[in-house]
């Protein structure tokens, strides 16, 4: 039981493994707030959060994808092509090539969600 408390995968995998389990390893991290002193689950908490390096790293190129998708359709395209801006999606599109407020806001949640996670991993380290 200490290995799975203790790894955030193994962790992870058993909770979405069945309700009952998820909410008996709920229970047990919310306990070292309740039983003992809360600098105890402050410190399990960071150790959680410690290992959530991979997933950060993986989300790091799509932040930077989509922060360069923001500022590169930030101003109209002024190059005369009008042909390609026609054929795009009005959906995440407007017609002078610039991106909505629907994308934009898309986009910028992802970069912010991964800025999150960033602060969290370095706060937890």
């Amino acid at each position: 039981m200490e290995h799975i408390y203790f790894s955030t995968p193994a962790f992870n995998y058993v909770a979405i493994s069945s309700y009952t389990k998820f909410c008996f390893l709920q229970h047990i991290r919310y306990s070292a707030f309740i039983d003992t002193n809360w600098k105890d689950g402050v410190v399990e908490t960071f150790w959680f959060y410690s290992q959530n390096l991979p997933t950060v790293a993986l989300q790091l190129p799509r932040a930077g994808i989509a922060l360069a998708a923001v500022l590169s359709f930030a101003h109209p395209n002024d190059n005369g092509t009008m042909s390609n801006i026609q054929r795009r999606d009005s959906t995440f599109f407007r017609d002078d090539g610039t991106l909505t407020s629907y994308a934009r806001g898309v986009l910028l949640a992802g970069a912010a969600l991964t800025a999150w996670k960033c602060l969290v991993l370095f706060t937890s380290w």
